[in-house]
């Protein structure tokens, strides 16, 4: 009270009995002269804006969760199709090779051109896995992860030209780090896909306590 002013919060009592969180602002009232005449108190109920911050927490937390739970099942799948689907795929492939050299020149093409089909298939799986679970996210973190896929996606398949501002105060968390990537992953491909740009924009910043994310092509 050296200021004249206390301000606590916590647990009060009501009349009826019932436990509320409240805010209590003590101040010191003064004559014109300046000598003390009391004190003034002001409480206020708490209640629904604690219950309005614990939903929030839980939306958060069930949101990480989810966030989790789905790169947990794109990883799995991406190492399901990599270590199954596309060695089997490549075995096919050296075998229609092996052929290839093999038999008559009338076969030879035919068997060539299945070649290439397979292999053609081989990396469009690669890509996918790619998509589903980009390798360096989870090691090296947002910047880094995007900076990869920027390379290796868009400007060395896509053929792209691209910028990439970050103004980050500090490391999101796993669960954000993914979030935004999967943003930018998504807006990107659309680029690629429906605007069929030549260049893109691609800034992350942090902004009023969160991260500010924009893809912008020409």
């Amino acid at each position: 009270m050296a200021e004249g002013r206390l301000e606590d919060e916590g647990w009060r009592v009501r009349q009826d009995g019932s436990r509320f969180r409240a805010n209590v602002v003590i101040t010191a009232l003064w004559d014109e002269k300046g000598v003390l005449q009391g004190f003034g108190k002001v409480t206020r109920d708490m209640s629904e804006r604690r219950a309005a911050q614990q939903a929030l927490s839980e939306r958060r937390r069930l949101f990480d969760h989810l966030v989790q739970a789905q790169e947990t099942e794109r990883r799995r799948i991406a190492w399901d199709v990599h270590d199954d689907s596309i060695q089997a795929m490549v075995a096919v492939a050296m075998r229609l090779e092996l052929l290839a050299d093999r038999v008559p020149e009338a076969h030879s093409a035919e068997l060539r051109r299945l070649d290439a089909t397979v292999r053609e298939a081989i990396g469009r799986l690669r890509s996918l896995t790619f998509r589903l679970h980009p390798p360096g996210i989870d090691r090296l973190g947002l910047v880094e992860g995007l900076v990869s896929h920027l390379d290796d996606v868009v400007r060395c398949s896509w053929g792209m030209d691209y910028s990439f501002d970050h103004r980050l105060d500090r490391a999101p968390t796993p669960e954000t780090a993914i979030t935004i990537f999967r943003i930018v992953q998504e807006a990107l491909l659309n680029v690629h896909k429906h605007a069929r740009g030549s260049r893109v924009d691609v800034r992350v910043t942090s902004a009023d306590g969160g991260l500010l994310t924009r893809v912008v092509d020409d």
